[in-house]
């Protein structure tokens, strides 16, 4: 790229004989944003974020996402990295890193959340939600069980389930994921999850594609 239209190009360094297009060029910047550690008695931690895609028709398949944990000086002392996610259009979807042990040897300042893509991982696709639910759900022995309910007329698959619980105050005190391979059309699967936490009052269920078909 040249920062120039030349060559037949149909704008600056897209379209025409270059491999990218003016439509792709043109789209809005990825967002993040880094919303909360979460630390528990056991001196375990759980990191939470989200993903903004701003843009329509056009969402990021496979890309790894990665927090970024500085020291109180602003030293960078570690990197978490979650090998991949993706976005839909217009999606705000949440990032979460688990089970993270607690540093001992500095005090954790700034923590910030990127996802690692460039313009050629951009991929256009039709839909734009993921048409399932979680329901039926019962609390016994510090583990959430449920169904996940798939209302859509086609199988789904390679999907993570995030679920944020709160506290009184609408504050997230902890999170947990589950894993969901596969679901035929119009059916459902059982999970069961164990509880971060049991002082929570209420709990959301959020679903995200891992990899876009």
């Amino acid at each position: 790229f040249d920062k120039k239209q030349n060559q037949g190009e149909e704008g600056v360094d897209c379209g025409g004989p270059c491999p990218l297009s003016c439509e792709v060029r043109n789209l809005q910047p990825i967002k993040t944003e880094f919303l909360k550690i979460i630390f528990y008695p056991d001196n375990s931690i759980s990191l939470l974020g989200e993903v903004i895609n701003p843009n329509k028709d056009w969402g990021l398949n496979e890309v790894p996402a990665t927090f970024l944990i500085y020291d109180i000086t602003g030293r960078l002392q570690n990197k978490v990295t979650i090998d991949k996610i993706s976005v839909l259009p217009k999606e705000v979807r949440y990032v979460v890193a688990l089970n993270l042990q607690k540093p001992t040897n500095y005090k954790i300042g700034k923590i910030t959340l990127q996802v690692d893509y460039n313009e050629f991982k951009w991929l256009k696709i039709d839909s734009e939600k993921i048409d399932l639910s979680f329901t039926n759900t019962k609390i016994d022995n510090k583990t959430l069980s449920g169904v996940i309910i798939n209302e859509n007329d086609k199988p789904i698959s390679d999907v993570e389930m995030i679920i944020r619980f709160f506290d009184e105050n609408g504050e997230t005190i902890g999170v947990t994921k589950s894993f969901i391979d596969y679901i035929l059309p119009l059916s459902e699967k059982n999970v069961t999850l164990t509880l971060p936490t049991e002082n929570f009052v209420s709990f959301q269920a959020s679903f995200h594609y891992l990899k876009l078909k």
